[in-house]
């Protein structure tokens, strides 16, 4: 089986690649192992930034014609019980909408855009002299052998393109898991997000994401070198979370937890990660691409994909598919989020050796400090 571009994942960053290159003109197949529309274990926040790129992409009406959760403020809870309460205002607020609609919006506008998909799970890159030229897969039951001049990589943090091809490994401190369930009979502000910051786990957190009324994405994400030490599991932890009198008493008697699912993350923190090949680029998770203090991705994983679209599409002009042309894709995206990662990598790290200047951090938590930052351009708070 042959076609021009082979994208290997069809969540946000393998369908945003896919749909900018077969708008193109180009034969894109996308392959996943699973069909659509489907969960993720994910908070669920879709901030503006994502939202910015929706409307690039052309998905302005399909996206504010889907069921979401407009987000107008957010409470943060210290370890030492302290709470800090902001409103804020945006050119496009931020939403929570559960991954299974966004994820699918984007894969059928890559469809719509020309892409073909075939149900399938890779299983490894086809190596000609340490070049990529392609992917092998099972179909159902039959190994298939499909080959591209370009591979894209969005198989997620676990991706079996870029296990073979990453030349690092990746370090416990840059890697987090992340467990997360739907709670109903909650009560809460539906238009407020919530973070609480237990000492046992901080970095971490956890959190409370309103889907609506009574309605809300929970859960928690723990650095992998905490986690090791924390001593219980994820849905211990979340069970005392839910069992603390603080959130006890919000609960109604009928209230109900359901779909847990957990999931590792690699951080973009950590220096020396690799995102172009010969023949191939990783974007998203595949790329460790995780934002080190929310554990946020989805804007990062559109981004790389844009970015990588946009790098493949000059390649195929040169016909030139060398791991030195397609680090443009590389040297471009790094450039423009490296400064961010690396400040939240350093107020991460912080306050995971200092738990307690969270409390500190919260009364600045202002407009001019995040400005100066250069963090959240667009937002004002109040």
């Amino acid at each position: 089986m042959q076609t021009e571009v082979l994208v290997v994942g069809a969540g946000p960053a393998g369908s945003t690649a896919a749909a900018i290159l077969a708008q193109k003109g180009y034969d894109v197949l996308i392959l996943d192992k699973t069909e659509f529309p489907r969960q993720k274990a994910c908070g669920d926040g879709i901030p503006h930034s994502a939202i910015a790129l929706l409307d690039q992409l052309g998905l302005h009406d399909q996206f504010r014609n889907t069921k979401r959760n407009e987000i107008t403020g957010a409470t943060i809870h210290s370890p030492r019980g302290q709470q800090s309460s902001i409103n804020f205002r945006m050119r496009d607020n931020f939403f929570i909408q559960s991954r299974s609609v966004f994820d699918h919006t984007l894969f059928s506008h890559a469809l719509t855009s020309g892409a073909k998909f075939l149900k399938a799970k890779a299983l490894e890159p086809i190596l000609n002299q340490g070049k990529v030229v392609g992917v092998k897969a099972r179909v159902q039951d039959e190994e298939k052998r499909i080959f591209a001049p370009i591979t894209i990589a969005a198989d997620g943090v676990d991706s079996a393109i870029a296990a073979p091809l990453r030349r690092e490994k990746q370090l416990a401190k840059h890697r987090a898991i992340s467990l997360r369930g739907y709670i109903s009979g909650l009560n809460l502000n539906p238009r407020t997000v919530e973070g609480f910051f237990p000492k046992e786990i901080v970095p971490g957190y956890l959190w409370i994401f309103p889907l609506g009324e009574k309605e809300a994405n929970i859960g928690l994400g723990m650095r992998m070198d905490k986690y090791a030490k924390v001593g219980m599991s994820m849905k211990q932890v979340l069970q005392n979370f839910l069992a603390s009198p603080e959130i006890k008493a919000r609960l109604e008697p009928n209230w109900q937890l359901s779909d847990v699912r957990a999931s590792p993350m690699n951080f973009a923190s950590q220096k020396g990660i690799q995102l172009a090949y010969d023949g191939a680029v990783l974007v998203g998770d595949a790329a460790s691409l995780v934002s080190p203090l929310t554990g946020g991705g989805i804007y990062n994983a559109m981004f790389s994909a844009k970015t990588a679209a946009e790098t493949i599409h000059d390649a195929f002009q040169k016909n030139d598919f060398s791991e030195k042309k397609l680090s443009e894709y590389e040297r471009r995206c790094w450039a423009a989020i490296r400064y961010e990662m690396k400040i939240t990598y350093v107020v991460q790290n912080a306050i995971s050796t200092f738990p307690f200047l969270i409390e500190g951090l919260m009364k600045f938590v202002d407009n001019r400090t995040l400005k100066a930052l250069k963090l959240f351009d667009d937002v004002e708070f109040s």
